[in-house]
């Protein structure tokens, strides 16, 4: 009786060994993938890519074929949103694919509204983003600029305060402006 104890531990553990084994070979597998899908011509990508998108993959993979779906000529927006969603299903603390999801949903047609949802939660996420999202994403407010509630404004210009002005000036004139105006 008392063997049994230890051989149900013994089990217990190798089944968790394996487990862990497994999921770290998935994981590797995985950001494998992620390189090769980046790495893929459009056709070779819009042939894996005919189906639908699997079920359980990693955020970061789900975002390497969004980003790659937004390379292709013309964008996949469409394939891009759907992997930005299962992306920030699986993180959605994610301020990039926020942004990015944003300007699929535009590219595809959605109202504004939902837009612009998507945009103030990338910056609900990180107020102020890194390099070179934060000035993708500064670029992508410009463009939106005249439809930006109040708050997302507010937002945007204080993000946009850590930019060199001679750049904002150029690639944001909306957004200089702006900031120009409030800083008087």
């Amino acid at each position: 009786m008392i063997g049994l104890p230890r051989f149900l531990v013994r089990v217990c553990f190798s089944v968790l060994l394996l487990g862990m084994s497994g999921w770290a070979a998935l994981s590797a597998i995985d950001h494998g993938d992620v390189e090769r899908i980046g790495q893929s011509s459009d056709a070779a990508f819009r042939t894996r890519m005919a189906g639908q998108l699997p079920g359980s993959a990693s955020a970061e993979w789900y975002n390497a074929v969004a980003e790659r779906a937004m390379r292709l000529n013309p964008p996949d927006a469409d394939l891009a949103s759907r992997a930005y969603q299962r992306s920030l299903q699986n993180a959605p603390r994610n301020a990039v694919a926020w942004g990015y999801y944003a300007y699929a949903l535009q590219l595809m047609g959605h109202d504004t509204q939902t837009v612009l949802r998507a945009l103030t939660q990338s910056y609900a996420v990180s107020a102020i983003a890194e390099l070179p999202f934060r000035q993708w994403r500064l670029r992508y407010a410009e463009t939106l600029w005249t439809t930006l509630p109040d708050t997302l404004r507010a937002r945007v210009l204080q993000e946009a305060q850590l930019e060199d002005l001679a750049w904002l000036r150029t690639a944001c004139p909306q957004i200089y402006a702006a900031l120009a105006e409030a800083n008087n």
